[in-house]
């Protein structure tokens, strides 16, 4: 009897230690995890976190069917110097930002690590500035520290 079915007996061990290991590769945390694709093209590498310094600061659309503004950092990464938009979370929080200034940022949390909801094409937000959490210093709770 011939057929698809998976290998059984006593012997069978090997075969089957080999259709798991070619069956793998077509699952994408494998593929990424084999061919290192992280990282070799993540501009922050491995890491979950980067430190970066802030080039200049703007302001973008939203993806339809919303409207507004999004404030956006633009951002040189000091560990692979590679230049990548960072978005700035809390409301008036990027008045308080300067060029110049030192950031931290991570990841957005979008779908396999690309970009989240109606922020087009901006894959990181700014956690810390100058070393102090962004959220406290846009609602006043501390000042912004010089660096």
């Amino acid at each position: 009897m011939t057929g698809n079915k998976a290998p059984n007996g006593l012997y069978a061990a090997r075969k089957l230690i080999q259709k798991r290991k070619k069956f793998r590769w077509s699952e994408r945390k494998y593929k990424q995890r084999m061919l290192r694709t992280k990282e070799k093209f993540s501009p922050i590498g491995t890491a979950p976190i980067a430190r970066a310094i802030v080039l200049e600061k703007y302001q973008i659309g939203k993806r339809q069917p919303n409207h507004g503004r999004i404030p956006v950092v633009r951002v040189q990464i000091v560990k692979t110097g590679k230049i990548v938009s960072a978005w700035v979370p809390f409301d008036g929080s990027l008045k308080h930002i300067e060029p110049h200034d030192e950031v931290i940022i991570c990841g957005i949390g979008g779908p396999m690590g690309r970009s989240l909801g109606d922020i087009p094409g901006i894959r990181y937000k700014v956690e810390l500035l100058n070393g102090a959490h962004i959220k406290l210093i846009a609602k006043g709770k501390i000042q912004k520290p010089s660096r």
